[in-house]
């Protein structure tokens, strides 16, 4: 079985985005039995031979002594190298059994075990011997399981998107694919209907973004199969929309718990700033003079940052309050998840973010309006010390904002070819 790479291990476990990236920029001595890998994925190349080619070629080459120097300084670049160089040396071999398998008569694949192994590498994710196997033998895009399910239906139910994506690659044969049902007369849509194993829901962090990739998953599916197919009963006479709202009843409620929790929280802390920045431009550093009322310290360029910091986040604190009351008194339906409720606590989030950090600006603007006259010195340890509480807010709460961002207007988790087929 073909090793996986870490752009198939949970994101936040194995593999930190920055290393998923090191990995994909990595270039290794690539063996000759899988040098191959661009083009139809029926009809491999039959060797580039332009310049434009030759030049990446040379390149990649060039690329490979810098990766191998750069082995040597560093131990994680070093440990990633030698995980990719086993993995392009399990490719090569997967090449040579797949053209071994691919003079074989279609009645001996299931003596030696070659179905068992087609669903196995589904239920796993390793796109690249499904897609060596279409290459050396395209019958079997046809395959099926005991339960008369197809490679793409048993990779609806898995959720393995990277092999649900060569769907997309298939041209006329997409429609026939998306067409076809198991013996329990579930179809593709209500594959997509079956709550994801644990596995891949524990890849998503927080209950309203697994509901949120199990919609992604749904409405994926759905715009791909025939509106008929959308209401097709199965075994159990229930259509796909049924299914789906079955069994994710107790996600949905998981995720309403979630977010209410999360906004309950942000909202005590949002009406709090709001109350003290409210609060604050009435009692201006300096005070007011007596007989004109106008502020002492008006003149200074110090008090000018004072009052706009404090206006910025009293704004941005009110407009915090009102995202989180709206996901408070939002209806929580399952579209919800999709756009709305990501939204608003994407918005809400930076919105206190911002409220946090001009607020410090105010308390160390007013600190050192206070006291420069006396202590020079002081600028420095207050703005170091106002600097620590939104730095702790940043490293606890910017790496879920970034989740929620990515998995709501990210580039999604399926590859769809834009302007043309692979065949």
């Amino acid at each position: 079985m073909l090793a996986q790479k870490p752009s198939a291990f949970p994101s936040g476990t194995q593999f930190a985005l920055w290393q998923k990236w090191i990995y994909k920029c990595i270039r290794v001595p690539q063996p000759l039995a899988s040098s191959n890998n661009h083009g139809d994925i029926e009809r491999p190349n039959m060797g580039p031979t332009d310049r434009r080619n030759i030049v990446k070629r040379a390149s990649d080459k060039l690329l490979v002594v810098v990766w191998k120097g750069l082995r040597f300084f560093v131990p994680a670049i070093k440990h990633m190298y030698n995980l990719k160089l086993i993995h392009g040396q399990a490719h090569a071999v997967l090449c040579c059994l797949c053209e071994q398998i691919s003079t074989l008569h279609k009645s001996e694949f299931k003596e030696i075990g070659v179905y068992r192994a087609v669903f196995s590498a589904v239920k796993h994710g390793i796109v690249e011997f499904i897609i060596e196997m279409i290459r050396h033998y395209p019958d079997i895009i046809w395959s099926e399981d005991e339960l008369n399910r197809g490679i793409f239906l048993y990779a609806t139910l898995q959720r393995q998107e990277k092999i649900f994506s060569l769907i997309y690659k298939m041209g006329a044969k997409k429609n026939s694919m998306a067409t076809s049902w198991d013996k329990y007369q579930n179809n593709i849509l209500h594959q997509a209907a079956f709550l994801a194993p644990s596995s891949q829901l524990d890849r998503v962090s927080g209950a309203p973004l697994q509901m949120q990739r199990e919609l992604q998953w749904y409405k994926e599916v759905e715009s791909i199969v025939q509106p008929k197919y959308r209401e097709m009963l199965n075994s159990s006479h229930k259509t796909a929309q049924i299914l789906f709202t079955e069994q994710h009843r107790k996600l949905l409620e998981e995720g309403e718990k979630w977010m209410k929790a999360t906004a309950e929280s942000c909202t005590v802390v949002a009406a709090l700033i709001a109350t003290i920045m409210f609060s604050a431009i009435f009692t201006v550093p300096g005070g007011y003079d007596q007989y004109s009322g106008i502020p002492i310290y008006l003149n200074r360029n110090s008090f000018m940052i004072f009052i706009v910091s404090d206006a910025m986040s009293l704004f941005a604190s009110s407009s915090s309050l009102l995202m989180f009351f709206g996901i408070l008194t939002s209806r929580y339906r399952e579209e919800d998840f999709l756009k709305s409720l990501p939204t608003k606590l994407i918005v809400g989030l930076s919105c206190l973010f911002f409220s946090i950090a001009t607020m410090m600006i105010t308390f160390g603007v007013t600190l050192v309006m206070m006291l420069r006259d006396r202590f020079h010195w002081v600028s420095f340890p207050i703005i170091l010390l106002a600097s620590l509480p939104v730095t702790l807010f940043a490293l606890l709460q910017f790496p879920l904002l970034v989740e929620i961002f990515f998995s709501t207007y990210g580039p999604g988790i399926f590859d769809k070819p834009k302007k043309w087929w692979l065949f």
